[in-house]
């Protein structure tokens, strides 16, 4: 009985819940609706059916208001401006500088510490160093070790030693050899089991074998770790002391991914650590980690720094802070907007630019955004500078901005300004158009429609260039594009819808061009080629010319003199 309870009781919370979000929503689209002013436009022949073919008789029939400049634009009311905490920031130019924050610890070089191990089973009868930390010099005594196994190689090394003297003596050459070779071996099985050329000789010198053998530390430096004890066995290898040069230290710093573009092998990095504070070192990055550590997503970045009065010791906490101009700033300063005006979708990103002399319009925009650097993005293509753009408040506009069924960051592609001209569908992609279904296109004058082909032709251009692989070919291409779209005179067009509709492609084709013309890589072109051709065949697909006496196919027109006199029948 009390299970059915809770379900009920669970069951209205969800219900008043979904009440209270429906409420909410309606309340939010209410303040959010726009009243841009409602542009001129003709009436639709309610005879017309659903293919709306352009009329050459009816002359500018997609005229609009003027106030209307971009697909993309949205006007707020101050209540809604209020909603919205819209806060604008001018565009400016400034000596953008990245600065990346690392911290880490500072490390023995590996290449830099050396092991005592046992180079015989045996008993350690002494101990030189009796705990961690102690300095020691290169050759100092560590430890006296006791090994039978050492003191019988000793005893054949005498014996053998004896035994050439003898055959030398006796002049019988082959057993003299033989003897010889066998004190070469025995003196290789001492230098094996660790002792030195000059303990060697001083056991042949006085033929008696030594009972102890003396280890001694193979470099200079600080015990940092110590496993021997008095009196303990030991086996071959055994590690008994590891001993750290601390004259050169590693500083591992741990990089997270977006700050590894500014960090390269050779680099100079200044750092600081917290046992001495004001004091700055220095080191040179000599390895990156090729592999991102699971758990932090951070990739370590080791620095070599000379540590020649051992200042640094390991395990001391390090932090950096480097510098780094980005490679868009060269000769002038580049353009920057705040971090949190653009709405990202890659290098691509979405801004809202307010009109001064129209307070409560904004203008949505695609942008082509470069490195960042501190709380600022370069801006590479797209603004000017002095526009006001929206700091804060970008989102909520762009989300009025899709309720309207209007270009937005979320739908780049709705309706060709729905909200503004009903007498115009949705921009269509043709490849994705039935064969059967009609094609949305509007009446453009000649002297704008005999432009298109010119694009077309860089087109071609650009396959050209991509069938050769040659990347300054390609990028060349794309730079040609561009050059042969802002050669389009869209004069003609002003005051119309299909103005706003060509700035909209225009801008989303320049940018396409403006990346194709930095691409690094193959791949990279051919993404960027793709975007470009979906946003040339919506072009393609829309506009006619006003001398066309029907809608032209999806694919651009044939010469007037090869035109097929059936392909009406198709529309």
């Amino acid at each position: 009985m009390r299970n059915l309870k809770n379900k009920r009781f669970l069951f209205l919370s969800v219900f008043m819940l979904m009440l209270l979000f429906i409420l909410a929503a309606v309340i939010i689209y209410r303040v959010f609706q726009s009243p841009a002013p409602v542009p001129h436009v003709h009436e639709p022949d309610p005879h017309a059916g659903h293919v709306h073919e352009p009329d050459p008789h009816a002359g500018h029939a997609n005229e609009i208001d003027a106030e209307l400049v971009s697909l993309r634009q949205i006007t707020l009311s101050p209540q809604a401006q209020k909603l919205a905490e819209v806060v604008l920031a001018p565009v400016r130019r400034l000596d953008a500088e990245v600065e990346v924050r690392l911290t880490g610890k500072v490390q023995a070089d590996e290449t830099r510490l050396a092991y005592i191990t046992a180079w015989a089973p045996g008993r350690i009868d002494e101990l030189s160093i009796n705990f961690t930390g102690v300095a020691v010099q290169r050759g100092e005594s560590t430890a006296t070790l006791y090994s039978p196994e050492l003191i019988t190689a000793q005893a054949e090394l005498i014996q053998a030693v004896n035994a050439a003297r003898l055959q030398s003596e006796r002049g019988m050459q082959q057993t003299r050899v033989l003897a010889e070779r066998t004190e070469q071996a025995a003196r290789e099985k001492l230098r094996r089991l660790g002792m030195s050329s000059r303990q060697i000789e001083q056991i042949i010198e006085h033929g008696i074998p030594q009972e102890h053998m003396v280890l001694h530390a193979p470099v200079s430096g600080i015990v940092t770790e110590m496993n021997a004890r008095q009196g303990m066995y030991v086996d071959t290898g055994t590690r008994l002391f590891t001993i750290a040069d601390l004259s050169v230290v590693w500083v591992v710093l741990q990089a997270f991914e977006s700050d590894l573009p500014w960090i390269q092998v050779g680099q100079q990095v200044d750092f600081m650590v917290e046992a001495l504070p004001g004091e700055t070192f220095q080191g040179e990055v000599v390895f990156i980690d090729p592999v991102v550590e699971p758990r932090t997503r951070t990739v370590g970045v080791r620095l070599n720094v000379p540590n020649p009065d051992q200042r640094l010791k390991p395990e001391m906490y390090v932090t950096a802070v480097q510098r780094f101009q980005p490679d868009e700033v060269q000769e002038e300063a580049p353009l920057v907007i705040p971090v949190s005006a653009p709405l990202l979708t890659g290098r691509r990103a979405v801004v809202y630019v307010a009109l001064p002399e129209r307070p409560g319009v904004y203008m949505g925009r695609e942008v082509v955004l470069g490195s960042r650097a501190g709380n600022h993005f370069i801006v590479l293509r797209g603004l000017e500078e002095g526009e006001l753009v929206v700091a804060r408040g970008a989102f909520k506009i762009d989300s009025a901005v899709q309720v309207n069924a209007q270009p937005s960051m979320m739908t780049p592609e709705p309706g060709a300004g729905a909200a503004h001209d009903h007498d115009h569908g949705p921009i269509p992609d043709p490849r994705e158009i039935p064969d059967d279904a009609p094609t949305t296109v509007m009446a453009v004058p000649s002297e704008f429609a005999r432009q298109l082909p010119i694009l077309d032709q860089a087109i071609h251009g650009i396959h050209a260039a991509l069938d050769t692989a040659d990347l300054d070919r390609i990028r060349a291409a794309f730079q040609n594009f561009g050059r042969r779209l802002e050669d389009v005179d869209a004069a003609s067009l002003r005051g119309t819808h299909a103005a706003l509709v060509w700035n909209e492609l225009a801008m989303l084709l320049g940018n396409d061009a403006y990346l194709g013309g930095e691409i690094r890589g193959l791949r990279e072109a051919e993404r960027v080629m793709h975007t470009l051709e979906e946003h040339h065949a919506r072009l393609t697909a829309v506009f006619v010319s006003e001398e066309a006496p029907e809608a032209p196919p999806v694919s651009p027109p044939l010469p007037a003199h090869e035109e097929d006199p059936h392909a009406g029948h198709e529309h």
